[in-house]
């Protein structure tokens, strides 16, 4: 099947559900959210969503590729050795999606998306139960915790500044830094 600047088998096909994934995650990204091998987007000029009601160009792409993915199948995939592997631009540009695509937030607020002062990727959040606590912070003279502290190249772009407020990550408060701390 078509890929760029190649052919890929149908095992290692990927259908896309819409251009911003495309824009968003490479081929060499699409293959370690995978766990390896040789996975490749296919049918970039056609994305799933442009089938429209053509039920069966839709069915024949699904039956000749691997598997498609939208979004949240690729956010849920998302760990700490796939962030921990990223440039800071990347980073950049995926926080940029993340606040204009606000509806995706809940998949995210748990997992490993942000780097701290020490390099390793890592949660704003963490839940118990039902509540959300927060155990990312920005920088703060009360916290010395590199581990809870976000990476401060990450606040280098205002956009970014924006989504990580926006997100919920703030300086620690007297109550975060009881909690973080017992």
């Amino acid at each position: 099947l078509p890929a760029i600047h190649s052919y890929v088998e149908s095992d290692n096909a990927f259908w896309a559900q819409d251009n911003p994934i495309l824009n968003l995650f490479s081929d060499e990204q699409l293959s370690l959210l995978r766990g390896g091998g040789n996975a490749k987007w296919v049918f970039r000029s056609l994305v799933r969503n442009q089938t429209g009601k053509d039920h069966e160009l839709r069915e024949y792409i699904d039956d000749c590729t691997n598997d498609w993915f939208e979004m949240s199948d690729l956010l849920k995939k998302i760990d700490s050795n796939f962030i921990e592997n990223q440039d800071e631009e990347w980073l950049h540009q995926f926080y940029e999606y993340l606040s204009i695509n606000n509806s995706y937030w809940t998949d995210v607020k748990t997992k490993p998306i942000f780097l701290n002062t020490i390099g390793k990727a890592v949660p704003a959040f963490e839940q118990i139960g039902r509540d959300l606590h927060e155990i990312l912070f920005l920088p703060s003279e009360n916290l010395n915790d590199g581990g809870k502290t976000i990476n401060p190249a990450l606040l280098n772009r205002e956009v970014t500044r924006e989504f990580i407020a926006n997100f919920g990550i703030k300086r620690p408060s007297l109550k975060d830094e009881i909690y973080n701390h017992i």
